[in-house]
């Protein structure tokens, strides 16, 4: 079986981004949340202000910049192992 993943900006992500795009400035990236969805699969949502059960947050440890203007890039952060057998199903970037 083949696995997709994808990502989807927030209403309230495209709000921060056209924001940012206005004034001339950044966005200051602070943490990754992760969750497992309770175990259920869901489609996210762009409405969703928070991970469907979030089980852990971490600081962004580390910003890999992709293209030379910065318009793409990697962030990542460290993740404490579960412990319960099963896996995290959904993640976020947030300020």
């Amino acid at each position: 079986m083949t696995e997709s993943f994808y990502s989807i900006v927030t209403d309230k992500g495209a709000e921060l981004i056209n924001e940012a795009l206005a004034n001339g400035e950044k966005i200051d990236l602070s943490f990754i949340a992760v969750g497992d969805g309770n175990g259920q699969y869901y489609e996210p949502q762009s409405t969703q202000t928070e991970l469907v059960h979030e089980t852990y947050r971490a600081n962004i440890s580390e910003v890999t910049e992709l293209t030379a203007k910065g318009l793409h890039s990697n962030r990542r952060c460290l993740l404490r192992k579960r412990r319960c057998g099963c896996g995290y199903g959904r993640s976020g970037i947030q300020q």
